[in-house]
């Protein structure tokens, strides 16, 4: 249950397997010791790599390859779907950002091919 702030100062550049897990060394430094945490010790850290408030995401599902870059799907007035050439920006690997193309408000297909949600139970 202990959580701090720290800094990673190093990542091994070698990967260590383990029961098929994969896991790299990393130190962290942090501004208050804690005597509970010691050297060698095992974590779950999270690493934030960048921040940026008020982007407009969408689930990674809406995104379509397009060359060197992205197309989502969007929906017109008369519920057909058209390709929107799309900028992206920052990605958690869940969400992502986009820069240019479509704007808040737009109704985006998250699962491409899927157009209309099906009603009663069962789809039916």
């Amino acid at each position: 249950g202990w959580k701090a702030q720290g800094t990673v100062n190093y990542i091994a550049t070698a990967s260590e397997t383990t029961n098929g897990v994969v896991t790299y060394v990393v130190r962290v430094n942090f501004a208050d010791p804690d005597p509970r945490v010691r050297v060698g010790m095992t974590a779950n850290v999270t690493i934030i790599t960048a921040v940026k408030d008020n982007a407009l995401l969408v689930p990674n599902a809406a995104l379509l390859p397009k060359g060197s870059g992205h197309i989502v799907q969007v929906l017109d007035a008369g519920g057909k779907v058209k390709d929107v050439d799309v900028e992206t920006g920052l990605s958690d690997g869940t969400q992502t950002e986009i820069l240019s193309g479509v704007s808040e408000g737009t109704r985006v297909v998250a699962l491409p091919g899927i157009v209309a949600p099906r009603t009663g139970a069962f789809g039916g």
